[in-house]
């Protein structure tokens, strides 16, 4: 799999610090541009919904991560197409939402029991990967692939993912699907 290394820097703070991060993307990419729409779909339905439930301004403005849990639960809840969604391809995916300052998992549709922990001490790989994610993360969104583990195949080892990503506030969300 041939993948391409993008170079992202940011200006940050008054004297012009740089930081720059990778963002991996696949140029031989596995997905139909069919699911790549239903996947950006489901990725902006997601805002909307945490939107309506207060959750992006509570992000905003820093409230607990615990209220943030709560209110991202409660947006999510009674919802057919939360916390799987099946694409016209039979392909599944799932929102995930993680809360950037504390590293938390906010919202997992492919593994709510985690909810709550910190993405970070998931495992060996979990700092790459976290990364790649959080520079992926843009307002109008972008695509990353890393490697997580899928739910559909016991959830215990590593498969590679290729998933849309938006940042808001301090969250970030995502779904993908595993290749």
């Amino acid at each position: 799999m041939k993948t391409h290394y993008i170079l992202v820097a940011a200006v940050v703070g008054i004297i012009g610090t740089a930081i720059a991060a990778f963002v991996f993307l696949d140029s031989t990419s596995s997905l139909s541009q069919q699911e790549r729409g239903e996947i950006e779909e489901y990725v902006r339905e997601s805002i909307s919904v945490l939107a309506e439930e207060q959750v992006l301004v509570m992000s905003e403005q820093n409230d607990s991560v615990e209220d943030i849990i709560f209110f991202a639960n409660r947006a999510f809840e009674g919802s057919d197409s939360y916390p799987i969604r099946t694409l016209s391809s039979g392909k599944r995916t799932y929102i995930y939402v993680i809360d950037k300052p504390t590293h938390t998992l906010v919202w997992s549709g492919g593994f709510p029991e985690e909810i709550g922990i910190n993405v970070l001490e998931r495992d060996d790989t979990a700092q790459e990967r976290t990364d790649r994610i959080y520079a992926a993360a843009t307002q109008d969104g972008s695509w990353v692939v890393y490697d997580y583990y899928n739910p559909d195949n016991d959830g215990e080892q590593l498969e590679q993912k290729e998933a849309f990503v938006i940042s808001r506030g301090n969250l970030v969300i995502g779904a993908g699907i595993y290749e």
